[in-house]
């Protein structure tokens, strides 16, 4: 079954973050590790795909090209407010606090932060209360894409399985410095992942771009054609499986065995399987497989 997971792309220091984020979690491990050679990033290409608190993430070593930034960052729900002020005590080491870890109007205990690495984390006590995901990712819609979550929200619940919209709260007369925000908190559901949607209350210029994507996991084909279809609206963002979509929201749309073939076999033949799907835009499983083939023999 095909599913979403949220992919940090950082310069040359992935291993070192993923290190860092695996050890503020309990039930979390390294799943996958990609050596990629003579790719446009160089010869220290390396992918990792790993776990945090039982969820499935991936980063990337892809040199400096893109830049993490607020507009993307992962809400944390703690069970006491203990659990939430040590995990800020260890993301502020080296980074920056962008709301303070304080008591709120929506919140006894929640706090910003932007870790050393560069990404931001929302950490909100949820001591007393049940949730079914841990961490989530959440999208904050800023500058030439402000006032879009709900559009947003309605694009994607009716495009990926599953989709459904949970809850929505607008900002009250007065509370947004922005004109065009409407939406101040927001959850959905796509393909089982939860997201938080929200326009930007504060005239800050975050725009999403590819540091930060959602890695669509495929099974066949078809369904590669089909969320291809759906969601590319720039085609000079089109690239070895990557796209984005009318929200400026990047997205990878692979298949399931892409890290399979990356990561098994010989180097000979990852190394030809990076070669055929560097220059691809939409993603051809049969190539691959084919191409990993032929290197075997």
């Amino acid at each position: 079954m095909e599913k979403i997971v949220p992919h940090f792309w950082f310069d040359n220091n992935a291993k070192e973050a993923v290190d860092f984020y695996m050890s503020l979690f309990e039930d979390s491990e390294m799943l996958v590790v990609q050596e990629l050679e003579d790719t446009p990033s160089g010869d220290d290409t390396i992918a990792y795909e790993f776990n945090l608190a039982g969820q499935h993430f991936a980063a990337l070593n892809g040199g400096p090209l893109f830049k993490i930034n607020p507009s993307i960052s992962l809400t944390v729900l703690g069970d006491t407010n203990e659990e939430i002020q040590t995990l800020w005590d260890q993301l502020i080491d080296g980074g920056e606090e962008l709301m303070p870890l304080q008591k709120y109007d929506f919140s006894e205990f929640y706090g910003w932060v932007e870790d050393k690495y560069g990404l931001s984390w929302q950490l909100i006590s949820s001591e007393g209360m049940e949730y079914e995901q841990k961490i989530i990712p959440s999208l904050m819609f800023s500058g030439s894409t402000n006032g879009n979550a709900r559009d947003a929200m309605t694009y994607y619940t009716n495009i990926f399985q599953g989709g459904e919209i949970i809850d929505v709260y607008e900002y009250e007369e007065g509370q947004a410095n922005t004109p065009e925000a409407e939406i101040a908190h927001a959850t959905f559901k796509i393909m089982d992942m939860e997201l938080i949607a929200a326009d930007n209350g504060e005239d800050v210029d975050y725009e999403f771009n590819e540091a930060v994507s959602l890695m669509i996991m495929c099974v066949t084909q078809a369904e590669i054609d089909y969320y291809w279809e759906k969601l590319s609206a720039e085609p000079e963002a089109e690239q070895c499986g990557w796209l984005k979509d009318k929200f400026g929201l990047s997205w990878q749309v692979v298949p399931m065995n892409l890290s399979e073939l990356l990561s098994t076999g010989t180097r000979k033949q990852i190394n030809a399987v990076t070669q055929a799907f560097l220059p691809m835009k939409k993603i051809e499983i049969e190539k691959l497989e084919r191409v990993w083939t032929s290197a075997a023999e």
